[in-house]
């Protein structure tokens, strides 16, 4: 409701809650923490990045090396049965040799004798006519086919293995110890094997040995057909047998979530059940790739230049990797420790790698597991990053920066902070106030926030508290237009609700504390009367359009604004307890306020505030007339009784 840049309005009570200005809030920021305390928090998640990087990279290198040893002792098994095989592709050796054979005893029997001469009825033919051409067995061609598919990819299994084998050994290069150096060079190229899905080519090769496995047993099979049908049924049987197991235990994880046949197999099953399979990033073009190549650094230069360009990336990375890849909330209670050294664009993205985290593992359902983990470890972590949000100027933001600072906001508010009473009190109240305090949909939704907050708090104190974080000095607000307006008067509604429910049934017995609140609540309302009287309606009108202003658009929406405010003021008026907030004084000037800008136009229909408001506002002016007659008899009968 006013501006972070400005000082309030002097309190004659030395007890006045004020509101820090930007410069404040940045240096309450970063002296919030000590270095002592931020090193030992990186120091923490850099330890824990390097025990995952170390761990990953060598649960790889394991795997690598027994998918070797497999892959070298199917092809030793596959060499030895196509060397054998593939002889039934090609004639024989001895084909011609039976093929005269043949041809001679065919001969010998159509041989007659005809008196004195020997005749035959078979004639010579050459060779070539004697010997049909060679065509191989069907079960020659499928077990060739299937048993050198096999070969080929057991040996391109061994192949890729050995090349990912070497990509690993490579990431172990220069990485020693865990300082801010050395984990941003950690993350870096852990950032590159994710990115490259690392984790992927390395399920090739097992994919390829069990692609290898089969062809190898479908060929068995179709041998062993053509010898003997007996053994065949047996071979039959046991090949099944594994078929089936295999079948199991790698869509059974899918559908289990307690089950531990976990494999590469099961891991991709799992992402096409979930239709959430990886995405490849496009290739560049071959014009920029060209580019590129015109001057090519250094492996270890390219990887420092890289460093220092994305130094707030990595970091965000390296202060939420402990948690994103262990899930324990142990390191999100130390996340907001940290939050001061990231920059202010990389903050809310923190949240956005945390959420992507928890989609990973419970995918759309993943609010509704993660609910006790926002409500018990990420309520601190993310009004910390609202208040970083709000040491930015955001009016000074260009357009398209202020879109994403809008976006982040409501982000925070709305994805991250479940609708439940939080545990710190004052850091909620204060941060919502601070957020409440500017204009806009993010504004609305703070004071919206705030409002739920109070209305969850049931405990004698923590309404009162509330209450005295959320009232601020109105009459700061810069008034440039009508939108800009109402959003103020919205503000000051949330002032007048949160003092009705503060000094309602749950007011704490301490009269020090209602006192407080009371001199408070009575000091920024009737700050806010004055300035609604002193309003330069002609200078708020101009932010219409022509055409609303001769429609009577200006009254007929600023009496909605104005009814905002007299309900919850009249329920101050009507409470039991008769605490002295709403002065006659303050109703005379919004009165009169109001009266001013009701003069400027005649009634105007509904039809027309419809069409701005989309509500029926026609009748706010018989509204306001009944609730100001209220608002003064209630003031009169708390004067009878005081």
């Amino acid at each position: 409701m006013g501006n972070l840049d400005g000082a309030n309005g002097d309190c004659s009570s030395p007890d006045s809650w004020s509101f820090p200005t930007r410069e404040g809030l940045r240096k309450e920021l970063q002296e919030e923490f000590t270095e002592e305390q931020k090193a030992q928090v990186w120091h923490s998640a850099a330890e824990a990045l390097k025990d995952y990087h170390d761990n990953l990279v060598e649960r790889w290198q394991k795997e690598t090396d027994v998918l070797l040893v497999f892959a070298g002792l199917l092809s030793g098994v596959l060499t030895t049965f196509n060397v054998q095989i593939y002889q039934l592709l090609q004639p024989g050796p001895n084909d011609a040799t039976l093929a005269v054979l043949e041809q001679i005893s065919k001969q010998l029997d159509g041989f007659s004798f005809n008196g004195q001469f020997l005749n035959s009825s078979q004639p010579a033919r050459p060779l070539n006519q004697i010997q049909p051409p060679f065509v191989p067995a069907a079960t020659a061609v499928w077990m060739n086919t299937l048993w050198f598919a096999s070969l080929i990819c057991s040996l391109a299994s061994a192949s890729i293995a050995l090349i990912v084998k070497q990509w690993l050994n490579g990431l172990t290069v220069g990485l020693s110890g865990t300082s801010r150096e050395s984990a941003r060079l950690r993350q870096y190229r852990l950032n590159g094997l994710l990115r490259w899905r690392v984790g992927a080519i390395v399920f090739i090769p097992s994919l390829l040995l069990h692609i290898a496995l089969v062809f190898f047993f479908t060929g068995l099979l179709i041998l062993l057909w053509t010898l003997h049908p007996t053994v065949a049924v047996f071979a039959s049987a046991f090949v099944g047998a594994l078929v089936i197991f295999q079948l199991v235990v790698t869509i059974l994880p899918t559908i289990r979530w307690d089950c531990c046949y976990r494999s590469p197999q099961a891991a991709g099953a799992r992402s096409i059940r979930r239709l959430t399979q990886y995405r490849f990033r496009c290739l560049a073009t071959l014009d920029l790739w060209a580019r590129r190549l015109e001057e090519t650094p250094s492996w270890r230069g390219r990887e420092r230049s890289d460093i220092l360009h994305a130094t707030g990336e990595l970091d965000r990375s390296i202060a939420v990797m402990p948690y994103t890849t262990t899930l324990s909330t142990h390191y999100l209670e130390t996340l907001h420790v940290v939050l001061s050294d990231l920059p202010r664009e990389q903050i809310t993205l923190c949240f956005e790698d945390i959420f992507g985290a928890w989609e990973g593992q419970w995918g759309k359902s993943a609010w509704r597991h993660t609910h006790s983990v926002r409500k018990e470890f990420l309520v601190r972590p993310v009004l910390t990053a609202l208040r970083h949000l709000l040491a930015i100027d955001s009016e000074k933001l260009s357009p398209e920066m202020y879109v994403q600072w809008t976006a982040h906001s409501k982000s925070l508010l709305e994805r991250f902070l479940p609708n439940v009473p939080f545990p710190d009190v004052e850091l909620c109240t204060s941060t919502f106030s601070l957020v409440a305090g500017g204009r806009g949909d993010v504004a609305e939704l703070a004071l919206s926030r705030l409002e739920h907050q109070l209305a969850m708090y049931q405990a004698r104190g923590a309404r009162v508290k509330m209450c005295t974080s959320g009232v601020e000095d109105v009459d700061q607000a810069e008034l440039r237009n009508f939108d800009s307006l109402l959003s103020w008067i919205k503000a000051a509604r949330g002032v007048a609700r949160c003092l009705e429910s503060a000094l309602s049934e749950y007011a704490p017995s301490s009269g020090a504390e209602t006192n407080l609140v009371c001199h408070r609540g009575k000091y920024v309302l009737s700050r806010f009367a004055t300035t609604i009287q002193g309003l330069d309606r002609k200078a708020v009108g101009c932010s219409m359009s022509a055409e609303e202003r001769e429609a009577g658009q200006f009254v007929h929406s600023f009496s909605y604004g104005i009814c905002l405010i007299v309900t919850p003021l009249l329920g101050l008026c009507e409470q039991d307890a008769k605490y002295d907030v709403v002065s006659e004084e303050a109703i005379g000037n919004l009165e009169s306020g109001w009266l001013a800008v009701k003069n400027m136009h005649p009634y105007v229909g509904i039809a027309v505030t419809r069409r701005r408001l989309k509500r029926n506002l026609g009748t706010a002016n018989d509204k306001l007339d009944r609730g100001f007659a209220a608002l003064r008899e209630a003031l009169g009968l708390l004067k009878t009784a005081s």
